[in-house]
């Protein structure tokens, strides 16, 4: 394996509550189990509800190094062995923000938005040609079934993290090669598929 594609949100960010509580200004009566099911497919491209327009804005400002998941010193030490890379329904200017306050930008050589595409498809595609990266060399960190289903298009192999947006048993039926519950088993599993 030479590569590592990690969603963002609900992976390295914790903002599930963090983007409900923006996305209720203006759907109050929003459940988040609604806005959960607003993962199951591209948020961008079929979105379940209405975004508020400053969404982006209002996460920049109310996010927090306290919203990265404290898995920072893994992310180093994956960094040190494989070309990393985030692969977001976020803003690439939010991304990279937030990452510096982590203290872990430097760790990405490229970081992917909605900015560039809406498509984690087409991400996941440019990254393997720009790179000269084949399918079977790459594995994608995700957290939620829509996101599954895209890098399956895309033939390559994911990972899911109970830790996210979707629950384990509802991962499962999109078929990841394992779900996980902690940084510690990934590590575990990237030097067992090695």
């Amino acid at each position: 394996m030479k590569a590592i594609i990690f969603d963002f949100d609900g992976v390295i960010g914790d903002t599930k509550e963090l983007n409900y509580l923006i996305v209720k200004i203006i759907n109050p009566n929003l459940s988040i189990e609604d806005f959960e099911k607003h993962h199951n497919g591209n948020v961008i491209e079929e979105p379940l509800f209405e975004i508020p327009e400053d969404f982006f804005e209002i996460q920049r400002d109310e996010f927090t190094k306290n919203n990265l998941f404290p898995l920072l010193d893994e992310i180093r030490y994956l960094s040190d062995k494989y070309s990393l890379f985030i692969v977001s329904s976020g803003r690439e200017d939010n991304l990279n923000y937030f990452l510096k306050l982590g203290e872990i930008d430097s760790c990405f050589k490229e970081v992917l938005g909605c900015q560039f595409s809406s498509s984690k498809i087409k991400k996941i595609e440019y990254l393997l040609d720009k790179y000269s990266l084949k399918k079977n060399e790459v594995l994608f960190i995700t957290d939620t079934i829509g996101d599954l289903k895209e890098a399956k298009i895309a033939g390559i192999e994911s990972i899911a993290v109970s830790w996210g947006y979707h629950h384990e048993d509802l991962l499962k039926t999109e078929k990841p090669f394992q779900v996980i519950h902690n940084f510690e088993e990934l590590k575990g599993l990237i030097d067992y598929l090695e």
